[in-house]
């Protein structure tokens, strides 16, 4: 009696430590859900100023596009205008012109009437070199070239306009310089972004291809794995392509590989990615259902040697993965309904093993009290061995951060 109360106390102190790793379990799901949100407000936050930054850009472009328009219809304009400024100014010019032809003429009769003619020396001419005019013709164009001037609309309003047209012009190219100075700005900062993603990502990839190289070349013993951009001027526009070499056969992509070759590649891949950048757990579904005996082994021991920073959840129906285990959740069916249970694959074979050397070591003079102990015992036995039966028909197994 003694014994199965000391046992029962045992088994709460474990369900107590059990509970308080559950809590603790707890705790850090929820630091890590806070982690992952806050880096998906970022990465959206981040991706929102990349689109407002492009749309900014964009809408600036419209608006030079739009200035240009109106500076080229500006300078039309101030071409229309210069036009009927010069042809105002030859205008004016004419009127000039007659009128000085009128002072000369008043000038000459003046003259002639008081006889101030020189005595000069007189060419002779032929009457075929010499046009005649007389002094009605002369005023007969005067007064029709008047006519005319006072028909013609003149536009006066066009020394006003070309001036507001001249100060608009201005605004629009003050307005144009700033454009393109924003513009300029704003190119040079989506540049320098693009060359940082550009020079951290192939970084990243360069040590990524050499470790997924190298753990490519342990699990298969002998195979060789390139990852390398579809194009080399940038890779995030057409990606990259993984081509695989499995041991003893010839180079392919990974879409032309059997499925256990898949399955390998793509762990290599993975196991690659977490070497540059650790995730803190992993969900992975029936990994091994393609594999051999003697892969399912490799990878299994991969996972627990090399990747204990981080906590592995496998879902397996391979003996050889989930004995590897550090927990062993398994699912099973009694009376039509679901029910699991829960284990630590290596203390529950030293507890089976002590169990099995205690039953033993037990004799049959011992009392009533200590055989239906042993007896207790052996039941218990049997039912953790049931257990186990039926464990290794649904498994999933689950590591802790100290491995898989």
């Amino acid at each position: 009696m003694d014994q199965i109360l000391k046992k029962r106390a045992d088994f709460n102190t474990r369900l107590e430590k059990l509970e308080e790793l559950a809590k603790n379990a707890d705790e850090k799901k929820n630091n890590i859900e806070e982690e992952l949100e806050t880096n998906k407000i970022n990465m959206a936050e981040l991706r929102e100023t990349i689109r407002t930054t492009e749309a900014e850009l964009a809408d600036i472009e419209k608006e030079i596009i739009h200035l240009k328009h109106e500076y080229e219809a500006a300078q039309k304009e101030l071409g229309q205008c210069r036009h009927e400024i010069s042809v105002i100014d030859v205008e004016i010019n004419g009127l000039r012109l007659s009128h000085v032809i009128d002072d000369e003429d008043d000038t000459f009769d003046d003259n002639a009437s008081n006889n101030f003619l020189k005595e000069v020396p007189i060419q002779k001419y032929d009457r075929s070199d010499l046009d005649v005019y007389t002094m009605k013709d002369l005023v007969a164009a005067t007064l029709e070239r008047e006519n005319e001037l006072k028909q013609t609309h003149c536009n006066l309003t066009a020394i006003g306009e070309h001036r507001r047209a001249n100060r608009n012009l201005n605004m629009r190219q003050k307005d144009l310089v700033e454009l393109e100075t924003r513009r300029d700005h704003i190119r040079a900062k989506r540049d320098c972004f693009n060359e940082q993603r550009q020079t951290e990502f192939r970084a990243g990839f360069d040590q990524i291809s050499r470790t997924l190289k190298h753990i490519y070349r342990t699990i298969t013993d002998g195979g060789d794995a390139e990852l390398e951009f579809c194009s080399s001027n940038d890779p995030f526009v057409d990606g990259v392509e993984l081509s695989i070499r499995p041991p003893k056969k010839s180079w392919k992509r990974i879409c032309n590989l059997s499925g256990g070759e898949k399955t390998l590649s793509s762990l290599a891949f993975v196991f690659a990615l977490h070497t540059f950048r650790p995730t803190p757990i992993y969900v992975m579904d029936e990994i091994d259902a393609a594999l051999d005996f003697k892969n399912v082994s490799i990878v299994g021991r991969f996972i627990k040697e090399r990747t204990k920073n981080a906590q592995f959840i496998v879902i397996s129906l391979r003996e050889n993965m989930f004995t590897l285990a550090d927990y062993l959740i398994g699912i099973y069916k009694v009376n039509n309904c679901s029910q699991t249970a829960s284990l630590r694959p290596a203390l529950f074979a030293k507890k089976l093993e002590e169990r099995k050397k205690s039953h033993l070591m037990s004799s049959q003079e011992q009392t009533n009290p200590s055989q239906s102990q042993d007896e207790n015992d052996v039941t218990m036995t049997e039912h953790i061995d049931h257990h186990s039966t039926d464990l290794q028909q649904n498994q999933t197994t689950m590591s802790d951060n100290n491995g898989f």
